[in-house]
């Protein structure tokens, strides 16, 4: 049997059950193993390009737009941007601060990874996963005044943050 990767951090699982309200539509964007799921908000739809995370939405944003068939509160962003390249990560995030009605909520490293350790695991859910690679790498000044940033013991080196509507 596979396991999970990786259990949602504590500190970031308290910070979005605070954030996210009841009566939230929630997109979760590059779901994965699903960590964040159970945030508190009415639905949480998931969006990956990994059949085997048997995502609500089977998509590779390589290539394809975010979903447009229903409104979503708030758009999760968290470990995404770093696994397109720096391009496409600017219209995907561009176009989620467009869909969100809410916030749009991100996480990406400030510090280079290229994530292979996770990509050879062969226990781990993402083995041979080509797109859990790393990508891209962001900064701080990439995300502007109109984020606001968010510092928790674990997203000391990670740009973890919100964009309200």
């Amino acid at each position: 049997m596979v396991k999970t990767q990786y259990p949602p951090e504590p500190h970031i699982l308290k910070w979005l059950q605070n954030f996210a309200l009841p009566t939230d539509v929630v997109l979760d964007v590059g779901s994965g193993d699903r960590r964040y799921q159970n945030i508190g908000a009415a639905q949480v739809f998931s969006l990956d390009s990994w059949a085997k995370a048997k995502p609500d939405y089977l998509l590779d944003l390589n290539d394809s737009d975010l979903p447009l068939d229903r409104e979503f509160d708030i758009i999760l962003l968290l470990d995404v941007l770093e696994h397109l390249d720096k391009h496409r990560s600017l219209e995907i995030l561009g176009q989620a601060v467009r869909l969100a009605q809410r916030a749009v909520v991100s996480l990406t490293p400030m510090k280079w990874d290229d994530n292979r350790t996770c990509f050879e695991d062969t226990q781990g859910f993402y083995y041979q996963n080509e797109n859990i690679l790393h990508r891209s790498l962001w900064t701080y000044d990439e995300f502007d005044e109109s984020w606001a940033r968010v510092i928790l013991p674990s997203t000391r080196e990670c740009f973890f943050g919100y964009r309200l509507r």
